[in-house]
Formats: C-alpha cells, sequence, structure tokens
C-alpha cells in the first residue's frame, strides 16, 4: 500500500462515522451528488480543506500534487462502500483539495523566498558598505 493509500484509508476509517451522521448522503454538512457538478466539486474540495486532520495529509505540497490517477486508486481502495455512489465525486474534489493546498503552500513559498532574498540582499548591502566606509 502506497503512502497516499494508507494516508486516505486512515483519514477515511477515522472521519466516517462522524462525516455521515449516519447516512452516506453527507460528508458533514455537504450534500453528495452521484452526478457532481464543478460547484460540487469546489464545496466538498473546500471542506476537505477545513479539516484540519486533512491538511495534516499534505497531499498539496509546495513541490506539487500525486498525480490524479494515484489518488483515483487509492480512493477506489479505501472508499467505505456506503460513499460508492460518491466515488467520481471524491476522486474529483480530493483532487482539487490537494491543488488548493498546494497553490497555498507555493504562495507561502513564494513569501518566504522573497523573504529570504531580500534579508540577504540587504545583508550583502550592509557588508559592502562596511567595507567601503
Amino acid at each position: 500500500m502506497s503512502d497516499i493509500h494508507a494516508k486516505l484509508a486512515a483519514y477515511f476509517q477515522r472521519h466516517v462515522p462522524e462525516a455521515s451522521y449516519g447516512h452516506a448522503g453527507y460528508w458533514y454538512n455537504e450534500p453528495l451528488s452521484q452526478y457532481p457538478t464543478p460547484a460540487d466539486v469546489e464545496r466538498l474540495a473546500r471542506a476537505f480543506l477545513e479539516d484540519t486532520t486533512f491538511q495534516a495529509l499534505r497531499l498539496g505540497t509546495w513541490l506539487g500534487t500525486p498525480d490524479g490517477r494515484v489518488i483515483a486508486a487509492a480512493v477506489r481502495q479505501v472508499l467505505p462502500s456506503p460513499y460508492r455512489p460518491y466515488e467520481q465525486l471524491f476522486v474529483a474534489a480530493l483532487i482539487r483539495a490537494a491543488q488548493l493546498q498546494a497553490q497555498g503552500e507555493k504562495a507561502k513559498a513564494k513569501k518566504w523566498l522573497v523573504g529570504a532574498v531580500g534579508t540577504g540582499a540587504a545583508a550583502t548591502l550592509l557588508f559592502v558598505a562596511g567595507r567601503s566606509g
């Protein structure tokens, strides 16, 4: 079992009982659709991102996201049977959540890089100014 399979299996195992409220047509407060629209995918992806346990899976990093086929294969293997009719929605939402998470991580990395470059440039200027004075 790959790392992604193991992470998603543990996540679903832990969250399905409380997320479904005893009814597989919901994931927490999000109604699920067997024929998802882009809005359905976005809504479930954002619901995943609001979950700190999901955030800790780190499917999306500043280096990128796992291949969608890897996520799809993992979901097929670990999605509990009551959620099987919503497999397409879960795959699309997890891929989108990973993309959104990666975008956020890249933005953080850019801010850090800009700060580091700015600090380095300032230190270099101070060093050069100190040597010439």
